[in-house]
């Protein structure tokens, strides 16, 4: 099971932007600043992913259940870089 959430970052005006803005020693602002987001669009994506194995070796021996029962379960909470960026 997972999900996939868009991670986009906005400047103080609503645009989206891929840098931040940084001011010089002359007062001046410079608009290549450091990176907000992974990708070069200012736009990532964030996966969200979870699963699991079970492995049921169980038999029943006069009503009660005998054998192993193995659960294997892996969580990944939050994936998110370059591979999975889309620029747009």
């Amino acid at each position: 099971m997972g999900a996939a959430v868009q991670v986009t970052t906005r400047d103080e005006s609503g645009e989206m932007t891929a840098h931040g803005v940084k001011q010089l020693p002359t007062g001046m602002i410079a608009p290549d600043g450091p990176p907000t987001t992974l990708g070069p669009s200012g736009r990532d994506w964030v996966a969200f992913l979870q699963g699991n194995v079970t492995r049921d070796a169980t038999y029943f021996v006069n009503g009660t259940p005998v054998g192993a029962r193995d659960i294997f379960q892996a969580r990944a909470p939050s994936l998110s870089g370059a591979l999975l960026s889309k620029a747009g």
